[in-house]
């Protein structure tokens, strides 16, 4: 019996050839696939607080400036820890590292992290003031899922 002429083995063969070829091109496609834009993701979960405390129109449009500005208000905090650490770094560079100014800067962070935190405060009552008193406890409730979601992430790379 020839090998190749074994109409069984090569509907296999090809079958595999095409599973494989499938499976690559999937695989290329999804990493070439681009995330989605920040301002995609922030319109999804400004909707998504719409759906979840049945926010009518007038309390969306307020609630949407309100995450805009938050949003920049944290990000420029952000930027902030980002280069403090940097230099952080760089004081342990060297032969001798400068352990005092890493420390300094340490301090800095945790201040700035506590800006973070008073923001977050800031923001949740300035939500809360848009919401009626149901509207309230689903905003509450939104937030606790939130704390623990960010409490099983890892940090993440910048």
């Amino acid at each position: 019996m020839d090998y190749f002429n074994n109409t069984r083995k090569n509907w296999i063969i090809t079958f595999l050839v095409f599973l494989n070829i499938t499976f690559l091109a999937s695989l290329w496609f999804s990493s070439h696939r681009r995330p989605p834009h920040p301002h995609e993701q922030r319109d999804h979960i400004n909707r998504q607080f719409q759906r979840e405390l049945e926010l009518d129109d007038a309390q969306y449009e307020e609630v949407k400036l309100l995450r805009q500005e938050h949003f920049e208000q944290t990000h420029h905090v952000l930027d902030q820890i980002h280069e403090k650490k940097k230099e952080m770094f760089n004081a342990l560079k060297g032969e001798i590292p400068d352990t005092s100014q890493a420390n300094n800067f340490a301090e800095e962070i945790g201040t700035l992290e506590g800006q973070i935190e008073s923001l977050m405060i800031k923001h949740y009552l300035e939500l809360k003031d848009v919401c009626n008193k149901e509207q309230e406890l689903k905003l509450e409730n939104v937030f606790h899922r939130a704390m623990r979601k960010h409490e099983r992430k890892p940090p993440r790379d910048r």
